[in-house]
């Protein structure tokens, strides 16, 4: 049984339940560098090992990814994960309460429907009232913009009007720039001369010819 654990919470739980391997991400939860980490039988870790002479070369981690792996695993080890999901709740209560505030914005906590020990904020976009589709704010907040990083969401299921923050690996002080680039398109929205409404599909195409336009 090989378990693609990938952004798993839980670096145990998997091998603790019968599995033989467990892959997961060097980065995403645990914050190190692109990575991957493989763990369980030893035989069959010393065998995805070997495979560094055949196939795998071509995918093999440098050697600062596996340094950036370990040291991101002992960081963890030592972490006290409860005072993190308590820096991220205030994080998410703030997002929450302050977008609350602009008509046609409903922002509520949802929690990891996987059961990972983490929340994320859910806004629902009523285009009619907020002068702006769910993926119109997702693509503006996805542009650099005046001196502001790009702001990027969980937009998998924009096209049903809502879209999600995670409050994941943000730096202190970060959580306010995310806020001001919302809030700062939100604002934007409710003063241009016209909403701000592309047709989904339209959008959709946009996007797939993006991926297509191999740079020549």
């Amino acid at each position: 049984m090989i378990v693609d654990g990938a952004s798993e919470y839980d670096l145990k739980r998997f091998i603790a339940a019968g599995a033989d391997i467990a892959l997961y991400s060097a980065h995403k939860f645990l914050g190190g560098p692109t990575a991957g980490i493989v763990a369980g039988s030893k035989a069959l870790v010393r065998a995805a090992y070997f495979q560094n002479g055949g196939i795998g070369r071509g995918m093999k981690v440098g050697k600062e990814g596996i340094v950036g792996a370990i040291a991101a695993l002992q960081t963890w080890a030592k972490r006290d994960h409860q005072a993190v999901r308590d820096l991220e709740h205030t994080y998410l209560t703030l997002w929450r309460d302050r977008l609350n505030a602009f008509p046609g914005i409903q922002a509520q906590l949802d929690p990891d429907p996987t059961q990972n020990p983490l929340d994320r904020l859910k806004i629902n976009v009523d285009a009619t009232a907020a002068r702006i589709t769910a993926w119109d704010l997702v693509d503006a907040l996805a542009r650099s913009k005046d001196g502001y990083a790009p702001v990027i969401a969980r937009d998998h299921e924009a096209e049903q009007h809502f879209f999600f923050l995670d409050p994941c690996n943000l730096h202190p002080g970060e959580e306010q720039l995310v806020l001001e680039r919302i809030v700062a398109e939100l604002e934007h929205a409710r003063h241009a001369p016209r909403p701000i409404t592309t047709p989904f599909a339209e959008r959709d195409a946009r996007r797939i010819a993006a991926r297509r336009n191999w740079p020549d």
